[in-house]
C-alpha cells in the first residue's frame, strides 16, 4: 500500500523535478561552454562563497599582509565584527589595503566615513578636555585647583570636606604629574572629562546619593589617595579606574571602546 501511495504521488512531484532539471540543465551548459568551447575556466560550483571566505580567514588569521586582508580588517574594526571599535584603526588597514592594490567600490566610501568618525571624535574630546582643564597649579606639592576632579569633588562636597582638601589634591597632583606623561593617560583623562559629569549627575538622582558618596570614599578614593601617599601609582590608578567602571556600568554610562580596550584588565 505505502509503494502505491508514492507512486499515487509521483505525477505530482514530475513538474517541480522537470523544472529542476531544466534549471540545472541550462547552467551546465553554460559551464561547458565556458570550459570546451571558450576556453574560460570558470568551474563555479555550489560552495565557491563560503570556500573564498575560509580562504580570507585563513589570510587573516596568518598574518597574509594582502589588499583583500587588510580590508577585511578595516572592516572588523570600523563596526566593531568580533574587535571593539577603533577608527583609527580601521583607518589603518583600509589605507593599507589601498596600498596593496585593493579595488573595492566601497573601499574609499568607507575610508571617508572613518576619516570623519575620527574627526568628530577628536573634536569632542578635545573640547570635553579644554572644559575640565581650565585650572592653575600652584608651586607647593599636591596643590592644583581646577574643575576636573568631578566625582572626587562632589563627594568631598557632599562630606564637607571642601574643595581644596589634602585627598582631592593629592589626586589632582597625580593626574597632572603621572597620569598625563603617557598617551595612554591623556586618553583616559579626557574621556573621565566626558563621562565625569554624567556619573555625578546620575548620582545626584539617586535617592540617597550621601549614601553614595560616602560608599565612594571609604571603597575608593580613600584607598587610591592611601596608595599615592606610599607612591604606589599603577594600584592608586587600578582602584580609581575601579570605581568609574563600575559607576559607569551601574548607571548605563558608555565608554568609548578603545578606552574600554584600554582598560580591559582593570
Amino acid at each position: 500500500m505505502e509503494i502505491i501511495a508514492r507512486l499515487a504521488n509521483l505525477p505530482g512531484a514530475l513538474p517541480g523535478a522537470c523544472a529542476q532539471g531544466l534549471i540545472w540543465g541550462i547552467m551546465a551548459i553554460g559551464v561547458y561552454l565556458t570550459y570546451r568551447i571558450l576556453d574560460v575556466a570558470d568551474l563555479t560550483v555550489d560552495g565557491s562563497f563560503g570556500t573564498g571566505g575560509a580562504v580570507c580567514v585563513m589570510c587573516l588569521l596568518s598574518g597574509i599582509d594582502t589588499g583583500v586582508s587588510n580590508f577585511c580588517k578595516g572592516c572588523m574594526y570600523h563596526h566593531g565584527y568580533g574587535v571593539a571599535q577603533n577608527t583609527e584603526q580601521a583607518i589603518r588597514y583600509y589605507q593599507l589595503a589601498a596600498l596593496k592594490g585593493f579595488k573595492n567600490p566601497s573601499l574609499q566610501p568607507s575610508l571617508r566615513a572613518c576619516y570623519q568618525a575620527d574627526a568628530k571624535e577628536k573634536k569632542e574630546q578635545t573640547t570635553a578636555y579644554q572644559e575640565g582643564n581650565s585650572y592653575k597649579r600652584t608651586t607647593s606639592n599636591y596643590q592644583t585647583h581646577d574643575s576636573g576632579c568631578f566625582i572626587t569633588t562632589a563627594t568631598c562636597r557632599a562630606l564637607h570636606a571642601g574643595d581644596d582638601c589634602r585627598e582631592l589634591n593629592l589626586l589632582r597632583w597625580f593626574r597632572d604629574n603621572k597620569l598625563q606623561s603617557t598617551p595612554q593617560g591623556e586618553a583616559i583623562v579626557r574621556e573621565y572629562y566626558r563621562v565625569g559629569p554624567l556619573l555625578v549627575q546620575a548620582i545626584d538622582h539617586t535617592p540617597d546619593p550621601d549614601a553614595l558618596y560616602q560608599s565612594l570614599w571609604e571603597d575608593y578614593i580613600r584607598p587610591s589617595c592611601t596608595a599615592l601617599e606610599n607612591r604606589q601609582w599603577e594600584p592608586a590608578k587600578r582602584i580609581y579606574v575601579r570605581m568609574v567602571k563600575t559607576l559607569c556600568l551601574r548607571f548605563g554610562v558608555e565608554v568609548r571602546p578603545q578606552i574600554c580596550e584600554a582598560l580591559e584588565d582593570y
